[in-house]
């Protein structure tokens, strides 16, 4: 028996028709943005030849907006769409590079939409100005400050931390110089200055100065034997939302550790909603133990009962696989939730402790590593076409990077442990490169 098909209604044939329209309606909408935004760029475009082909020295408001509105232009072309960003972090996490997804997500990198043409278009100019005149054109000479001068620049660069955070560009008003912002930044290149990274560091006060002073100088002379034999566990926050922010410090190469020039690490929240956080231990005689994590997709928050449930028996089976004569290198600054159950457990397993003083990450050899995990994270987050990392792409590169950690590097970390007790004790107590 055939099959009756019931031929399409009239409602039926009309929303396919306002599907239809709305659809086209749609394309060429987009088609006319686009062949509208080419239009204005390439009009555009030819102004700013125009513009680099003027004799030097003429000054034409207009076509400086033009500019300005060019360059806005060519930024809003380059936002890619709700699909390319979502496509492009699911590839990053599968380890593909930034210019394979860009190829696979058919975006154009900003860097070639913008920066060639503009190449193109300069070269033009540059051509179209020694054509069209003989005239010699003279660039005003760069001023140079005066010796008096150079002296009360290098004088408050140095004179406190804010002024070691002020961006150069706004020294010349600061001091009263009439100069260029490269005026200020060639002079203090001369004399070794130059805007680096702040490394991040716990605050030291008075008190912890005086207490890693203490314990560098009671354990200066240990061998790398008895170094051998301590544990050391810490705890790392990865922030998967907001990154902390990086400060950039005018300063001489060896004074990385100058207190003016240390970013202090703010308190972390007690809470780890925005964060995975990861508890790691190691020592001479196993090398690196298990990496536990605690996500913030795991149930409950994170606190004491929750850390003992879940992460306190992987420590428990890795500490208690040391011999009787291994200490544990407590720290002072452990959160709440691990602290007090760590020293409860070392002290009903007879074991010793070895105190730590605060404010010391230099002094627990898992801090050197969990550098290199941030390295690591910040590579990889700039490998990512749009700055998306995924959640799962973060605690993959955490765990690559700790089981890569090899026996050997540890016993080059419990080597420098000497070393780093010499350099507080050089810095008096305070902070060290390491």
């Amino acid at each position: 028996m055939a099959q009756f098909i019931a031929p399409p209604s009239y409602n039926d044939s009309i929303h396919e028709q306002q599907a239809w329209a709305m659809n086209y309606n749609r394309q060429l909408a987009s088609r006319q943005l686009k062949s509208s935004q080419r239009n204005r760029i390439t009009a555009i475009q030819g102004m700013i030849a125009e513009y680099h082909a003027q004799p030097v020295g003429t000054k034409n408001p207009q076509l400086l907006r033009n500019i300005v509105q060019a360059k806005q232009l060519l930024s809003a072309i380059s936002i890619p769409t709700g699909a390319q960003v979502l496509g492009a972090e699911f590839l990053h996490a599968q380890g593909w590079s930034k210019e394979a997804v860009a190829k696979q997500v058919q975006y154009q990198l900003p860097d070639r939409a913008a920066i060639e043409p503009a190449t193109h278009l300069r070269a033009r100019a540059r051509a179209r100005t020694r054509s069209s005149t003989l005239a010699l054109s003279f660039r005003p000479k760069t001023p140079t400050l005066t010796l008096d001068q150079i002296r009360k620049l290098l004088q408050f660069v140095q004179s406190s931390p804010s002024t070691r955070r002020m961006p150069i560009s706004q020294i010349p008003a600061a001091l009263g110089f009439d100069c260029s912002e490269r005026t200020i930044t060639v002079a203090l290149a001369k004399h070794g200055f130059q805007s680096h990274l702040a490394i991040t560091r716990p605050r030291i006060d008075e008190k912890s100065r005086q207490l890693r002073l203490n314990f560098a100088l009671q354990h200066v002379k240990w061998t790398v034997e008895e170094w051998t034999s301590v544990l050391f566990y810490d705890e790392m926050r990865v922030h998967l939302t907001e990154q902390p922010q990086e400060v950039l410090v005018t300063r001489k190469l060896d004074d990385i550790a100058h207190p003016d020039c240390v970013n202090i690490e703010p308190v972390s929240p007690a809470d780890c909603k925005n964060a995975n956080v990861y508890f790691a231990h190691l020592s001479g005689l196993t090398g690196v133990g298990p990496l536990l994590s605690y996500t913030r997709h795991s149930n409950g928050p994170l606190g004491p009962e929750n850390w003992y449930r879940t992460i306190f028996p992987g420590f428990a089976n890795w500490y208690k696989s040391h011999p009787l004569g291994a200490q544990f290198a407590l720290s002072p600054d452990l959160p709440a939730h691990s602290r007090l159950t760590i020293k409860g457990a070392v002290q009903s397993s007879h074991k010793s402790i070895l105190y730590l003083p605060p404010a010391s990450p230099d002094l627990n050899l898992v801090n050197e590593i969990f550098g290199t995990i941030k390295a690591n994270l910040k590579a990889d987050k700039a490998n990512s076409l749009f700055g998306d990392v995924a959640d799962y792409r973060i605690d993959d590169v955490v765990h690559d990077t700790w089981e890569g950690i090899s026996k050997e590097h540890v016993s080059k970390l419990i080597a420098s442990m000497p070393k780093r007790c010499q350099a507080v004790i050089d810095a008096d107590g305070w902070y060290t490169h390491f």
